[in-house]
Formats: C-alpha cells, structure tokens, sequence
C-alpha cells in the first residue's frame, strides 16, 4: 500500500482511533489527517456517506470504520484468515460500533436530555455490553478472537478508553471496574501492549 490518507476529527479516540493503531502496527507510513470541529461539516462531505473516518489509498477511496479495519487489518495482520475466527471478529466489531452509535447519538442532544439519556445507557445498555465483553473473554481467552491481538481487540480497547477518559459527561469513569472487572483487566493488559504503548507515547500519552 502506498500513500495512505486518513481523515477524522482531530481527537485521540472515536471511530478513527482503532484505525491509526493498526496503522500504527503495521509499520505503514500513513497521513494523520485531523480535522478541527469547526471543520468537521465541511470534510465529513468529501467521504462517500457524508461521514469520517476515511481513507484515501492511492487516490482510491474507502469509508466506513469497520471496513476500513478489516481492509487495513489483513494487510497487518490484525485480522483473521480463518473464516469462522474471521465471523467473530466481525461480530466483535458490529457489536462495538452498536454501542458507540448509541453513546455518540447524545452527542447534539441538550444538557439535560443528554444526561437523561446517557442515566439510561449507564444503567442498561453500557453495562450490558460490557459483561458481554467479559464473557466473550471468559469463552476465547485473552483475546476477543483467534487467540491473538486483531482489530476487534482494537476496536474494543479504544472504546474502553473513550469510556474511561472523562470525556463523556455523565458517564462515570469507573463503570468498567464496576461491571466487568475482568475486562477493566484486559484493558489494562492492552494498555501494556508494546505495540499499542509506542503509538501513544509518541503523543506524550
């Protein structure tokens, strides 16, 4: 691959963050393109949905998060070749998205609906998907699938993180601890991870 171009909104985290690690991974030079909020209409209109993240590779383009992962996951070797650990990475990374949406649905929402909303999330659907993640560990190992580090793995760290960044208002910081201890654990062990440690501390993080 050559001249890889990816653009999202210029934060460490969300839709993009799982991509730039396996990016990172793969040793693949790639342009970070991150875009500031007030730009953020503007260039969501240059991708095929109306959407960010996307990537130009050669001019080519592709969007949509997931499928960019898996396009950039074979090339790392992030991602099965196993057709049946292949289905439950993929199942790994809809079911994250499918929490995501929800969260990043109250985004625009008021102060006060926001809160109501994200009360609900917090006491049903997050903690939900959580102990799902824990069983899912509990049933493969210490991986989400094929016994090794892929993108699902990824794409659950990042969404862990956004989770225990603070950055989410009225969505508590140790919900993790409190629900799925066991994936407060995996967390960490990624966190640890050589490969994801080196893409961070080059941002001081």
């Amino acid at each position: 691959m050559n001249q890889i171009k990816l653009k999202y909104l210029d934060i460490h985290g969300g839709r993009a963050e799982p991509i730039r690690l396996a990016l990172h991974i793969s040793g693949q030079p790639f342009e970070d393109i991150r875009v500031p909020f007030a730009e953020f209409g503007i260039a969501k209109q240059q991708g095929r949905f109306g959407q960010l993240p996307f990537i130009e590779i050669d001019g080519k383009l592709l969007t949509q998060s997931n499928s960019i992962l898996r396009f950039i996951g074979r090339h790392a070797d992030l991602y099965p070749e196993c057709p049946w650990q292949a289905a439950l990475c993929d199942e790994v990374l809809d079911a994250s998205e499918d929490i995501y949406t929800r969260i990043t649905a109250t985004l625009l929402l008021d102060n006060d609906q926001k809160r109501q909303v994200r009360d609900t999330l917090c006491a049903t659907a997050i903690p939900a998907f959580l102990k799902a993640f824990e069983q899912l560990l509990e049933e493969r190992g210490n991986y989400m699938c094929d016994g090794r580090l892929t993108v699902a793995d990824l794409k659950v760290f990042c969404w862990l993180k956004d989770l225990k960044s603070g950055g989410l208002d009225y969505i508590p910081q140790d919900l993790i601890e409190t629900h799925a201890p066991k994936l407060n654990e995996y967390f960490i062990s990624l966190w640890e991870d050589a490969r994801i440690r080196s893409y961070y501390r080059q941002f001081g993080i």
